[in-house]
């Protein structure tokens, strides 16, 4: 599984908001990885985690890999460049997510009336602090020590599964809250109205958002 999701990632294979929630999936997919592989020989944990530094350099040096998105047009990349960033945009997505010097634009995001606000607020938001990572890096790899302490077996596998899902939620979940927490005051208002707006969208096609 974790090949596969390597794979994908390689391939330029995922849309902006589907790489958001992909991103996040891998790397709850890789500590599992090594938390199953741990729990049959505790000594492959340390392969393991020299492979999770690995992927991580890969990504820090190239965040954006398994995008596929295109730099945004006059109008987007002129508001945009305001904040200093770079701008890339895509046809089918509803997100805005600012990465790495990166402002990611969902093709779609011109549906949301406000969109320009939400756009301009995004862009002053500040990125993510290396504690922050540390903290998500660490819920990732729980399930290395579980893996150990639990040893092998069918249950284990299934528990470190179970985990590695939680991980995911909860990664997914205090990224949202802290990101909210740290956006301008004058911010929030639209934020609030552009969040019922992603929502309910994303309900219209099928797909669950967690916020």
């Amino acid at each position: 599984m974790v090949l596969v999701c390597v794979h994908l990632r390689a391939r330029g294979t995922f849309e902006i908001d589907e790489f958001i929630g992909f991103s996040t999936f891998f790397w709850a997919m890789v500590g599992f990885g090594i938390g199953l592989s741990a729990s049959g020989w505790s000594l492959l944990a340390i392969p393991g985690l020299i492979l999770w530094g690995i992927l991580m350099w890969i990504s820090r040096r190239n965040p954006l890999v398994g995008l596929r998105a295109t730099p945004c047009t006059d109008g987007l990349s002129e508001l945009v460049s305001e904040s200093g960033l770079r701008c890339l945009t895509d046809e089918e997505s509803l997100g805005v997510y600012r990465i790495n010097g990166y402002l990611l634009v969902g093709g779609k995001i011109g549906n949301f009336p406000r969109w320009r606000e939400i756009v301009r607020c995004i862009a002053m938001a500040p990125e993510q602090r290396t504690v922050q990572g540390v903290i998500i890096g660490l819920i990732y790899l729980l399930p290395v020590p579980a893996g150990i302490i639990l040893g092998d077996g069918i249950v284990t596998a299934l528990a470190l599964l179970i985990l590695a899902v939680l991980d995911y939620l909860t990664v997914a979940f205090l990224s949202v809250r802290v990101f909210q927490r740290a956006l301008p005051e004058d911010c929030r208002e639209v934020m609030d109205e552009y969040k019922k707006f992603f929502k309910e969208s994303k309900k219209r096609e099928g797909k669950r958002v967690i916020a």
